[in-house]
């Protein structure tokens, strides 16, 4: 049966700072109406091993806002299933997370302002870029997702350490909005530009 996440702000900040926290409990609600239900959740966890799993399909605002901040052992996210975000539904979920090296791909096609801002801020060893699908932006939908991710490899034309083509979108077809790149790779290998532009590899 469908399990749902009414209240507001109802596991927020719930185990912050539980440094010898590894494990944690199961997140089984697949649809979340409660602005900022798991905000915060994890922050300063840093023994945290294994991100729970999120089902969820049906997001609310804020509702994973900086869930994982400083979790300093997580070194692969959690799948993310939902394909319609909501306001900053994802910001500043892993941001210095330090170890993690790999992500979860991202399958929303419908996205919404600040969604994914901030989103893997300073994940210094992150190597792995996911796909973003979305051909219609919102405003500052990229706002700084990958700002100080050193490894990360990018460039105008294939190098020695840009050897995988990587377009936003990877299709023709695309809608911008205001902001939605701002320094998206600020601080990255990202060699030619730290706002990409649509379609530019």
């Amino acid at each position: 049966s469908t399990r749902t996440i009414t209240a507001d702000y109802c596991y927020s900040s719930l185990f912050q700072n539980c440094t010898s926290l590894t494990t944690a409990p199961e997140l089984p609600a697949t649809t979340l109406t409660g602005i900022r239900c798991y905000a915060s959740m994890f922050n300063w966890c840093t023994n945290l091993t294994t991100a729970p799993a999120l089902p969820a399909t049906t997001l609310s605002d804020s509702c994973y806002l900086g869930m994982f901040v400083w979790c300093t052992s997580l070194t692969a996210t959690p799948e993310l299933p939902a394909t319609t975000l909501i306001g900053s539904c994802y910001a500043s979920m892993f941001s210095w997370c330090t170890n993690l090296r790999t992500t979860t791909t991202l399958p929303a096609t419908t996205l919404a302002s600040s969604c994914y801002m901030y989103m893997f801020n300073q994940c210094s060893n992150l190597e792995t870029l996911p796909a973003l699908p979305a051909t219609t932006l919102a405003y500052g939908v990229y706002y700084q997702m990958f700002y100080q991710c050193y490894k990360i490899k990018l460039s105008a034309t294939q190098t020695w350490a840009y050897q995988t083509p990587y377009r936003i979108p990877t299709t023709w077809t695309w809608t911008e909005a205001a902001s939605w790149n701002t320094n998206m790779f600020y601080q990255s290998w990202w060699t030619f530009t730290w706002a990409p532009t649509i379609n530019t590899r």
